[in-house]
Parts: C-alpha cells; sequence; structure tokens
C-alpha cells in the first residue's frame, strides 16, 4: 500500500498470510513470522496501521486483529499524487465491478432456481 513504511508492510503481509487459516493471528505469532526480536515493535506497527484504518481489533480480546477491507483513510489519500490517487480509484473501481457482477450472477440464480420444479433447487 501506499505510504507504508516496510515494517507496517510486513505486518500487514504477515497479518493477511496468517489469517488465511480462517484465524486471527496473536503479535507473537506476527514476530515470529517476521522473524522480529520483540513484540514491542510490532506493536508499534500495528498501531500505526490501525490508526491510518488499515487494520483493526477489538480491545482486550485474543486473535482479533484484522485487515478493514477495501477501506482508504482520507488522510492517505489527501496525501497521493494525482497519478497515485488514479490509480487507486481505478483498482477499486475493478474491485466494485466484480462485487457487482458477483451479486448480479448470485440473482439470476435465485430467479432459476425459483423457476424450478418443486423440490428442486440450483446448486
Amino acid at each position: 500500500m501506499i505510504g507504508l513504511t516496510p515494517r507496517m508492510e510486513n505486518c500487514l503481509d504477515a497479518i493477511r498470510s496468517l489469517s488465511e487459516a480462517g484465524v486471527s493471528p496473536t503479535v507473537a505469532e506476527i514476530r515470529d513470522y517476521l522473524g522480529a526480536s520483540s513484540k514491542g515493535g510490532v506493536h508499534d506497527a500495528l498501531l500505526r496501521l490501525k490508526s491510518r484504518g488499515i487494520i483493526d481489533w477489538k480491545p482486550r480480546q485474543a486473535r482479533s486483529i484484522y485487515v478493514v477491507e477495501d477501506k482508504v483513510a482520507p488522510r492517505v489519500l489527501a496525501k497521493l499524487s494525482d497519478d497515485a490517487l488514479r490509480s487507486t480509484i481505478a483498482h477499486a473501481a475493478g474491485i466494485l465491478a466484480q462485487r457487482v457482477s458477483a451479486r448480479a450472477t448470485q440473482g439470476r440464480l435465485a430467479r432459476v432456481a425459483s423457476k424450478l420444479p418443486c423440490g428442486r433447487r440450483a446448486s
């Protein structure tokens, strides 16, 4: 992402990689993944990511770190060059087009399923 330090980028990558199994990582797991020597440095990077609106977690709840999807902090957008802003908008438009297409497909499947004889559903 634009405007992140290498440590913040690495922490974000670690969260995404470690969350693939469906369980949010702990700070210690992120530290181990990055090969860092202390949790303090990792925690500082996580706080900076949270302050930018890129990640979030529930206070006093274990394994609650998650990436806030499709959200860009306004402060980050304000600092982007025109070309970077255009690129970000184009990327967001692509994500939106995929979602709209997926929803339209689901709607079509639901309409077809409703026309099937009783007891049958589209799979």
